[in-house]
């Protein structure tokens, strides 16, 4: 056995994806949203027992290495890497080094990436320290009525000022085999001549982490009297740290997420950190930017729910229209929790308010948009009236459920008093193919020709694929019938013993991919009933069969022996066609 066979062996690919991806049952397998690519409809397939995954949207397959390979952007050797530390694996002797060797000499996307990553969670151990020593920073926290369990659930430090305290994080760096230019690369120093600073100097530090928990960035705010400088400094942009991809508090909520199926989203850090306090554990927030389509990707990828609650001045109600045109596309349920003017969700909870009234009265997103819309509807001009009412007809004209769409349009028309229509043209009367993405049935699978049944059979049980069967493959298309053919070349090789994994080894890339989705159609049916399955893809190409046997007649004519036992393998298949189709 060597390193990969030994990881996948130790390692239930469903939960893996699951880390990524909300999963749910669908018979034998377990299906959602692919995290590869957009979709609105599950097209993702994971079997469990196989250990494999199938995209039938964009034909991504592989094991739990090449997931991890293809989502971590690493190599094959990377993600083995990975694997092994991130589930603590101990290594029997006989991969022990195996491992070491190929690990040993793997200098690619893994090592920087992890090493990013642990620069961050150094800095982040060096602020928490900091914040412990700190009074005044510990008693703005206090103020803000941020505990300590909280501290320590989101990592909250503080990140001192002047030339002493950077000195102290360079030599803190040091300590933990990190220079000086590795904090200059990932911005969190910054270097005017021989004098090193921060933007993070005299704030209050919010590490951020990815749905994994690896730190990726930092958020810090000024909390002083008198400080001028912008609220918010933010790490950034990096390789390994994109603000339009990555949720603050992702990591805390997720398993709640996939529990129930719910997303809150607030727009800031404190906003997150004391809906998460109040009891609210599936809460993330945006990074100081407005929320993005991969945002909304990623929570559509764990949930089903989307609550929002955004401030209520202008810029949250004009934060929320943009949000409607992000979620066309999503299969979410997205509702909007109204605050009181003036108020954002840590506001309302430190005056001890109860917000599950509110979420109790949250608005679906569209009726919030028009709701809001018509409060400045009535005392508009002509124009203004109608770029309100164009805005609205847009907005509903976007959703593919014509049902949703129809009533949406009277609760507008009748909330704004004037008549609205949607008129489609021939090309826009039907959603477009990249806003509707069809459901692949696993059941219709069951269906397949009687050619494709005969496939998943011998190379779902390589062993079974006896000699006598050896000619059905060339009755089988490309690819099929090429990986048949490496079939019987293997079984020269593995005699009796060849299993599915080696066979799919010797197989390209996409002959790998063909037979990862011919396997979600098998079943334990498809073997009991294989005699009866050949009869009838006997009797399908009777003739064919017959003038095949007449050439072979023809082409051995010399060769008495061959003749007699062609004949004789002739008569059998007749009986058995006979007697099975009785």
């Amino acid at each position: 056995m060597n390193i990969f066979d030994f990881i996948k062996s130790q390692i239930a690919i469903l939960d893996i994806i699951s880390e990524y991806t909300t999963l749910k049952r669908a018979g034998g397998y377990w299906k959602g949203l692919c995290p590869f690519h957009g979709e609105k409809t599950g097209s993702f397939t994971v079997s469990p027992h196989r250990q494999i995954f199938y995209c039938f949207g964009c034909q991504a397959s592989g094991d739990v290495i090449s997931f991890i390979a293809k989502i971590e952007n690493f190599s094959q050797i990377e993600a083995a890497k990975f694997l092994v530390e991130r589930n603590s694996l101990q290594l029997p002797e006989s991969v022990q080094k195996e491992y070491q060797q190929t690990t040993g000499n793997s200098t690619g996307n893994s090592n920087h990436k992890e090493r990013y990553f642990k620069l961050c969670e150094m800095v982040t151990t060096w602020c928490q320290q900091n914040l412990a020593q700190n009074k005044l920073a510990q008693s703005y926290l206090e103020i803000r009525e941020i505990n300590s369990q909280a501290i320590a659930d989101f990592k909250i430090g503080y990140f001192p000022k002047g030339a002493q305290a950077i000195a102290n994080l360079i030599k803190f760096a040091q300590n933990q085999s990190f220079l000086a230019s590795d904090l200059l690369e990932t911005f969190i120093l910054q270097k005017n001549h021989d004098h090193y600073f921060s933007g993070f100097e005299d704030r209050i530090i919010f590490p951020i982490q990815d749905h994994l928990g690896r730190f990726c960035g930092f958020g810090g705010r000024i909390f002083k009297e008198g400080d001028d400088r912008v609220k918010y400094y933010n790490s950034h942009e990096h390789t390994y740290f994109n603000k339009r991809a990555t949720l603050f508090g992702l990591n805390l909520a997720k398993k709640t997420i996939q529990s129930t199926q719910t997303v809150f989203l607030v727009e800031g850090y404190t906003d997150c950190i004391a809906m998460h306090q109040a009891g609210f554990k599936n809460v993330v927030a945006t990074l100081g930017t407005a929320c993005t389509s991969e945002h909304i990707d990623i929570i559509a990828r764990l949930a089903s729910k989307l609550q929002v609650l955004y401030d209520s001045d202008k810029a949250g109600i004009a934060a929320v229209e943009k949000l409607t045109h992000l979620c066309w596309n999503a299969n979410l349920e997205i509702k909007v929790i109204e605050l009181p003017a003036g108020e954002d969700p840590a506001s309302y909870l430190k005056q001890k308010k109860d917000l599950k009234i509110l979420i109790d009265n949250a608005k679906d997103i569209y009726r919030f948009v028009i709701s809001k819309n018509n409060h400045q509807f009535s005392n508009q001009n002509l124009g203004k009236k109608i770029d309100i009412s164009n805005k609205i007809t847009e907005m509903i004209s976007k959703i593919s459920d014509p049902i949703k769409r129809n009533i949406l349009l009277q609760d507008a028309s009748q909330t704004l008093g004037i008549n609205l229509n949607i008129n489609y043209d021939s090309k826009q009367s039907q959603p477009s193919a990249n806003m509707q993405v069809t459901e692949y049935d696993l059941n219709q699978m069951t269906n397949d020709s009687l050619e494709e049944q005969l496939f998943v059979i011998f190379i779902n049980n390589p062993n079974l694929f006896l000699p006598k069967y050896h000619y059905l493959a060339s009755y089988l298309d490309n690819p099929a019938k090429g990986i048949l053919q490496k079939l019987i070349e293997l079984q020269a090789i593995y005699k009796d013993n060849l299993s599915l994994d080696q066979l799919i080894k010797n197989l390209d890339e996409n002959e790998q991919g063909f037979v990862r989705k011919s396997l979600f159609s098998y079943t334990d049916k498809m073997v009991s009933s294989i005699d009866q399955t050949l009869v009838q893809f006997h009797k399908k190409h009777w003739k064919t069969i017959v003038g095949h046997i007449k050439n072979l007649l023809v082409q051995e004519k010399s060769d008495p022996e061959k003749i007699r036992q062609i004949i004789k393998n002739f008569q059998v298949l007749k009986s058995e066609i006979v007697d099975g189709g009785k």
